[in-house]
């Protein structure tokens, strides 16, 4: 039972990983409107993102994820076994293992659902056969600035370099800077953001500009539905009971 409820308290505070930071509540929503902002006109495409965030204190954290977006829907495949946590050079083994521990709980495998024409979000989980409501506070105002800061190639796609500053409806300003693949329909094929937390740093590869299947964007009708993730936590923690005995370490 001590296990579990570390496992569970893991996922907790690691889930689920768009552009290095969780989406739960007012987070979600400036996850979200962060990721609208970068997609722009896009509308339709096919990537895989590896999200890079380095810490103060030297950290380093790789997640791979693989995006899916149509007519403003969103999907985001993430395995959290993939994710790799290094400092200075080396594996930090602790965090390695919690992700590999997962995979008992069915939880290594996660998908988020961003459905604008709902107004909502989902976290699923295929392992578990269940997937749980995302909160969602109330939209904020912002405005978007681009500023041009000059030319670059990022894997041999010719981009534009621009700061982005995003002002608050509160004047609270955010920056990052992003690049634009001017082959590719302008796509923004990179962004790095810097926090008080260590810089993140999200690139895409792999890059489709095809409408995916509007499947993928449908929430499975066998899947159990929980109101919220704690709720499919303790869900996952009593089927994994039997298992191992009911309690022990």
């Amino acid at each position: 039972m001590k296990r579990l409820l570390i496992l569970a308290a893991v996922v907790l505070a690691v889930t689920p990983a768009v552009f290095g930071q969780g989406m739960r509540g007012a987070q979600g929503d400036r996850a979200s409107g962060r990721l609208a902002r970068m997609l722009g006109k896009t509308t339709s495409f096919t990537a895989t993102a590896q999200s890079t965030t380095l810490e103060s204190s030297g950290t380093e954290t790789i997640t791979e994820m693989g995006y899916a977006v149509r007519d403003g829907m969103v999907r985001i495949e993430t395995d959290l076994t993939k994710t790799k946590t290094m400092r200075k050079g080396k594996p930090v083994k602790k965090r390695n293992d919690e992700m590999e521990g997962m995979a008992g709980m069915g939880l290594d495998k996660q998908v988020t659902l961003i459905l604008p024409d709902r107004q909502a979000m989902f976290l699923v989980y295929p392992g578990m056969k269940a997937y749980c409501d995302m909160p969602k506070a109330a939209a904020a105002d912002s405005k978007t600035e681009w500023t041009e800061q000059g030319r670059e190639t990022i894997d041999g796609h010719p981009c534009i370099k621009y700061l982005v500053t995003t002002t608050k409806a509160d004047g609270t300003k955010e920056e990052s800077t992003s690049w634009k693949a001017t082959d590719l329909q302008n796509f923004i094929i990179q962004t790095v953001s810097v926090s008080d937390n260590g810089t993140t740093t999200l690139k895409f590869s792999n890059i489709k500009l095809d409408k995916p299947a509007a499947a993928l964007f449908e929430l499975p009708p066998d899947f159990k539905r929980y109101g919220s993730i704690q709720e499919m936590m303790m869900g996952s923690m009593q089927q994994m009971m039997p298992k191992m005995g009911g309690t022990g370490e």
